[in-house]
């Protein structure tokens, strides 16, 4: 049953105000929507209340999301919240963080997973492609998924994003300095941050609900030629990729068609080699 009191409702919700939901709140909160943010810090409450972003202090144990969390009094929640460390008790955090919405009346879902559901796929893959989780985070995200769509069908949508980039996460650094890296000739599968918030408005704008999204940049350079690249322009040390390249190769390339085709959506920056951070 919904929430009846819509005086106070908030207009969206972000779970997860982090690296990617604290911009994508703040944004919202300037151009004068009531949006509600999730933190498990309390130090946090007041960086976000400064913002403009209603503040909740909100446990992430799945018990301890009870149905009355104010929090999920909105009409749309984006779920923005990885699993880190607590893969084991992810997919049911993130049930119950659903079950929450449903039930305080939440319409819209947005659920920001990852490409890494399908593993180490051979070649190209699409939204069509078979999930084959290969590391316990990816696991706990497919099983998100299928949780979610259970509990909000048509009125969910998933955006699998790429490697996320952007200010504060520097690809350059990832590989500085290494010697011996494996799998040079595999494709880089990245994304800028503002392509993944530009996404997120994109399906909001032209209610493109009930889909599923590959959020990656157009373009792939090889690990052996952009990693180098990425660390010369910060100044740091480049890694040095492995002679041996049996193992290359023979990773996925992530297809971005559908969020291009279906939304008519242009990537800001499609080419990770010129990403501004």
């Amino acid at each position: 049953m919904g929430n009846k009191n819509t005086t106070d409702r908030a207009e969206r919700a972000i779970l997860g105000c982090g690296w990617l939901g604290l911009p994508l709140a703040s944004r919202w909160a300037s151009q004068g929507k009531r949006v509600n943010g999730a933190t498990t810090s309390p130090d946090k409450v007041a960086v976000l209340a400064e913002k403009g972003i209603r503040p909740h202090l909100v446990r992430m144990e799945a018990t301890e999301l009870p149905d009355s969390q104010p929090f999920f009094d909105a009409d749309l929640l984006v779920l923005c919240i990885p699993p880190g460390r607590s893969a084991d008790a992810y997919p049911q955090l993130i049930r119950q963080a659903g079950q929450a919405a449903r039930r305080q009346g939440c319409k819209k879902v947005i659920f920001t997973s990852s490409t890494g559901v399908y593993g180490r796929s051979q070649g190209w893959v699409n939204e069509d492609s078979a999930r084959t989780p290969d590391s316990a985070s990816a696991l706990a995200l497919e099983q998100a998924e299928d949780h979610l769509r259970d509990i909000f069908a048509d009125d969910l949508t998933i955006l699998r994003l790429a490697g996320l980039a952007g200010p504060g996460r520097l690809p350059g650094r990832w590989l500085a300095g290494k010697q011996a890296v494996p799998n040079g000739l595999d494709p880089v599968n990245l994304v800028h941050l503002d392509d993944v918030i530009g996404v997120i408005e994109a399906v909001i704008a032209q209610e493109a609900w009930g889909r599923c999204f590959n959020v990656c940049a157009d373009l792939h350079p090889l690990r052996q030629d952009y990693y180098p690249r990425a660390a010369l322009a910060l100044n740091m040390s480049p890694p040095v990729f492995s002679a041996s390249e049996e193992t290359g190769g023979n990773s996925k390339i992530i297809d971005n068609s559908r969020v291009k085709d279906t939304l008519h959506y242009v990537f800001q920056y499609p080419d990770p080699d010129r990403f501004v951070y």
